[in-house]
């Protein structure tokens, strides 16, 4: 069964992706004067203690999703009522961000200043 996907122009064998809603077609973002104009852009956001769950995350995407632009982010704030919860009542230390941007690297993922 062949059909068109709605992400991308071209058509995707439905059988052979399992992957509902993602096209593994090539296609490349265009980006015009430092600004995506089309294309998928996922947001991440490390948390503090979680680095295990973002290696997950990445690796998921790494698997599932084809050529798509990855913007880590560092900047969790305890904010609101997060000092009921002390898992996330701090804020992200370095290591623990580059961790996770060393992994990010390993896999080969794009980050969207790429």
């Amino acid at each position: 069964m062949v059909k068109t996907c709605s992400i991308c122009p071209r058509k995707c064998n439905a059988d052979r992706d399992k992957r509902e809603g993602f096209c593994k077609a090539p296609w490349e973002p265009m980006i015009k004067n430092g600004i995506m104009q089309k294309g998928v852009l996922i947001r991440h956001l490390t948390m503090p203690g979680l680095t295990e769950d973002s290696f997950a995350v990445l690796s998921w995407i790494k698997a599932n999703i084809f050529n798509v632009r990855i913007n880590l982010m560092d900047q969790y704030r305890p904010e609101y009522k997060a000092s009921e919860f002390d898992e996330i009542n701090r804020r992200l230390t370095h290591l623990e961000f580059y961790t996770v941007d060393e992994h990010f690297k390993q896999l080969g993922l794009r980050s969207d200043d790429d």
